[in-house]
């Protein structure tokens, strides 16, 4: 798959007149638009974003006939139906020669790695607090446990070696809370958090994976179990340290913070 190259203009990138039917409708539509054209093969992707105001145009390759009304059956979608629209194209997985209006661009020109960037920033944000969620969810149901499973005459909550481990879980899941709260903040007072977000997505996914381990520990053989969550918790939290980045690239955006050297290769 070729880079998508989005800052060439659209008049600059038209090398003659379409021949394909649909190509010919697409282009019909766009002399009216004084925009941007993507050059290349590309994906779309979609992490949540809302599509109430996006607008999607496109051209598949087809030979043959293809009116739109065609089209939008082949799709089983309206054409006002944007979420539709980028479904069935997702499954496709290509989008050609897609323009965009200059009103639509996010950033100047050639800052689109940047603009895609600053989005992390917001993604481990989420994460962090997922991690912090199934953090609470083992502390939750590992206190539950030891409190009602009971050995030698006693419930195992009274264990010393047992409360080391609900301890660890709940100052752990408890730090993770406050970094994650900290990265939201500046977020939400509009000030840059680059790293304050990877700290708290590094932290926060590795302290659920020692949180969800514990659990598994404090549950006994019944942790791998369906009848309780803590296994499930462990494999939903395993992932986390892997995805927004993994803990070894946050390591490497905290060390250039620190140091002022970047390692990234």
């Amino acid at each position: 798959m070729r880079t998508i190259d989005a800052t060439q203009r659209a008049a600059t990138n038209v090398s003659g007149p379409a021949t394909d039917p649909m190509e010919r409708i697409v282009e019909g539509i766009h002399d009216m638009i004084a925009g941007f054209r993507c050059a290349g093969t590309g994906r779309l992707v979609k992490a949540g974003v809302s599509m109430t105001h996006m607008h999607v145009m496109w051209l598949l390759q087809h030979h043959g006939d293809l009116s739109m009304s065609r089209l939008a059956e082949l799709l089983d979608v309206s054409f006002s139906n944007a979420t539709g629209i980028v479904d069935r194209m997702e499954e496709r997985g290509l989008v050609e020669r897609v323009r965009v209006p200059d009103s639509a661009r996010l950033g100047g020109e050639g800052e689109g790695f940047k603009v895609a960037m600053s989005a992390l920033d917001n993604g481990r944000i989420s994460l962090a607090a997922g991690c912090v969620g199934i953090g609470q969810g083992c502390l939750d149901a590992s206190v539950a446990y030891a409190q009602e499973r009971t050995q030698f005459g006693k419930p195992i909550a009274g264990f010393q070696l047992v409360q080391e481990l609900l301890a660890e879980i709940a100052v752990e899941t408890d730090a993770a809370r406050l970094l994650t709260w900290r990265a939201a903040s500046l977020a939400d007072r509009g000030e840059r958090h680059t790293l304050e977000s990877s700290v708290a997505k590094l932290y926060a996914s590795e302290a659920s994976v020692r949180a969800a381990n514990a659990a598994v520990q404090v549950h006994g053989g019944y942790g791998y179990v369906d009848e309780y969550p803590v296994g499930k918790y462990l494999r939903d939290a395993r992932v986390t340290t892997l995805y927004e980045g993994t803990s070894q690239v946050q390591k490497l955006i905290v060390g250039r913070a620190v140091t002022g050297e970047s390692a990234f290769v």
